[in-house]
């Protein structure tokens, strides 16, 4: 079977968490086919997530970068996940609609298995100064970082932020 396109990151996206407002990260995707790709990326908790572009074309041997933004920043991401869909198409970007995007993910599921690929990544959350609680993992360094234990429940993970209200 064919794959259809190369992700960067390809399992998981990691979140540097540098304040309590917001983190940034990008997923970059590269067409390895000819043919145009519609794509769409889902999240199980959008309220947490800004994603731009989150549905469109990617040209045949193309590539795109998608931003994503996480606000506000929660205590935990275990159960944050994305799934990336993406289908050989052809609609091209110039004549992409709404309308006819939606028809043709309505569509998709009676596509064959080798024209569509699905892509599952996890969030990790990344900050410079504690260990792994939360799932906030150690920034990797040659620096000295002070490394403390945050108390559960506590907005400690997250420095310059009140506590929980």
């Amino acid at each position: 079977m064919e794959r259809l396109i190369d992700l960067d990151p390809q399992k998981e996206f990691t979140f540097i968490v540098s304040d309590a407002a917001s983190a940034k990260t990008e997923l970059h995707i590269t067409n390895l086919v000819a043919d145009n790709l519609a794509f769409k990326i889902k999240t199980t908790v959008p309220k947490y997530y800004v994603v731009k572009p989150n549905t469109g074309i990617i040209s045949g041997n193309g590539d795109l970068t998608i931003s994503i933004t996480l606000t506000p920043i929660p205590t935990s991401v275990k159960d944050h996940k994305f799934m990336l869909q993406v289908a050989r198409t052809s609609l091209a970007s110039d004549e992409l609609d709404a309308e006819a995007l939606n028809t043709f993910w309505n569509n998709v599921k009676q596509m064959d298995k080798d024209a569509k690929e699905d892509h599952k990544l996890k969030v990790v959350l990344q900050s410079p100064d504690y260990s792994q609680s939360n799932n906030i993992a150690p920034v990797k360094s040659t620096e000295t970082a002070v490394k403390t234990q945050p108390v559960a429940g506590s907005s400690a993970a997250f420095p310059n932020t009140k506590a929980d209200e």
